[in-house]
């Protein structure tokens, strides 16, 4: 399983992904997809197998209802900062 961090998000996510055998794993940024619009990350996850991992509940989870195929599992943080 391969997880796409969100911008929202610290890459230090994708270093506990890649540390728990998930190396495939990427932050938004790392992939030059910094503000770009939503979509346009949902189908990069798509495109690439990736597993999305966001706290942007209100605009993912309007993007993805839409979505009639198969594709990658979402999913949504709460993981604050402090």
């Amino acid at each position: 399983m391969k997880f796409l961090v969100d911008e929202c998000l610290s890459p230090e996510l994708v270093a506990i992904a890649r540390a728990r055998g998930h190396g495939e794993s990427m932050h938004v940024t790392w992939l030059g997809m910094r503000s770009r619009k939503d979509w346009s990350i949902v189908r990069r996850a798509i495109a690439d197998g990736y597993v999305l991992v966001t706290n942007n509940t209100t605009d993912f989870r309007a993007l993805l209802s839409g979505v009639r195929r198969c594709t990658p599992a979402w999913y949504v943080s709460t993981w604050r900062q402090v």
